[in-house]
């Protein structure tokens, strides 16, 4: 576990290099923030988060840049809202719905299918085939869809391989008046490929965009199919938790061909801001998560959508190193590096249980480096109107 502590009593000038290395024989430091006026001077006092196991030999350190400072700990909970915990009323799934089976006491059983889509793509739909396969024949089920967008599926591959996405619109076609074009691009910018997609709304066009760059990218064998089939799965427990209160019948704008997204992604988005929020002190990411979460198209983006959409603006690419802890936690080195090479933010999230919240606390610990460190206005991570305007 890691816990976040107070230091007060610093120097106005306190810089982030000084205050790293005034613990760095003591403890790693996982986050940590300089808090300042509008002079660019510090208040007084900073936060950073470190190891539980670390504090007592951080709470040695009595002067900082020949300050003398005083370390306490924070209690996370007192800052964080936690979400809504009741949610509004749904309407009830027909009798035939499948999308979550009721067993014993209420818990949802997840359909390990969950509405695999089909597409016009042959790469692509070989690969999807092979997936109802897998799953249709598990001898004990494990395993489930997890309802990833194409538009996702695609983002993902091109994180690992440090690829660029860009999209834009284009002419649709007849019964589909939106189009959508995307191209792959390396960190060069040559073309890897470029998909076209059309639909009903610009949100289908998008994710049938990103099904025939998947559909080339398999072709080419740029994807390998086990990767992709690696993807779009889930334990069923985590595929039960996103389905369980679903109507079934009535799915989010966008599942078309794309196969739709978690049955209430506004509150599984405000819940895991505040689950990774707990963990470290990225005040300064709360802050941006707010104004994100204010406006209708940003209430369901995590972490990790936020600094994606603000890479793809701004020319940046995140990367991330999977580590391991000695207690078996999982934790994840987040790197930006800019259009040029260069490294722009090197941070290291804290450590969880599980690999996808370790991956989403990092990228809200670059997002918090970033805002800190640069002086980044949180509306530039922020996109819409503002709910109910």
């Amino acid at each position: 576990m890691a816990t976040v502590l107070l230091i007060r009593g610093v120097s106005p000038h306190l810089t982030q290099e000084k205050l790293l290395e005034a613990f760095y024989n003591h403890a790693i430091v996982l986050a940590s923030v300089i808090v300042r006026n509008k002079d660019g001077k510090c208040v007084g006092h900073a936060y950073v988060t470190v190891a539980s196991d670390d504090v007592a030999k951080v709470a040695t350190v009595k002067q900082i840049e020949g300050s003398n400072v005083d370390i306490l700990p924070v209690d996370v909970d007192a800052w964080v809202v936690p979400p809504q915990q009741e949610d509004p009323p749904r309407a009830l799934a027909p009798a035939s719905a499948t999308a979550s089976v009721m067993h014993g006491h209420g818990v949802p059983q997840a359909d390990p299918l969950g509405s695999i889509p089909s597409t016009s793509h042959p790469n692509l739909n070989a690969v999807l085939e092979q997936l109802r396969e897998i799953l249709s024949n598990q001898v004990h089920t494990r395993l489930a869809f997890n309802k990833k967008p194409f538009y996702m599926l695609l983002n993902e591959c091109c994180q690992k391989r440090q690829w660029l996405l860009e999209a834009s619109s284009a002419p649709g076609s007849a019964g589909a008046p939106f189009g959508a074009r995307i191209n792959v691009l390396t960190q060069q910018k040559h073309t890897v490929c470029t998909g076209h997609g059309s639909g009903p709304n610009k949100k289908d066009a998008k994710h049938n965009a990103a099904a025939a760059c998947l559909d080339q990218l398999l072709g080419m064998e740029q994807l390998a199919a086990s990767d992709l089939i690696s993807a779009m799965t889930c334990p069923v427990t985590i595929a039960a938790a996103v389905q369980g209160g679903a109507s079934g019948a009535a799915q989010q704008e966008g599942a078309g061909l794309t196969g739709g997204f978690p049955a209430d992604p506004v509150n599984s988005a405000a819940s895991l801001t505040h689950n990774v929020l707990k963990l470290g002190s990225y005040h300064r990411c709360a802050e941006v998560m707010r104004h994100v979460h204010s406006t209708e198209q940003g209430r369901t983006k995590t972490f990790l959508m936020v600094l994606n959409e603000y890479g793809v603006k701004y020319g940046l690419m995140a990367s991330y190193e999977l580590g391991r802890s000695a207690s078996g936690n999982f934790y994840y080195r987040g790197t930006l590096i800019d259009a040029m090479g260069d490294v722009v933010a090197k941070v290291t999230g804290v450590e969880v249980g599980n690999k996808q919240e370790a991956k989403q606390a990092a990228a809200a610990a670059l997002i918090d480096y970033m805002v800190a460190m640069y002086n980044i206005p949180v509306e530039r991570f922020r996109s819409g109107k503002s709910v109910g305007k």
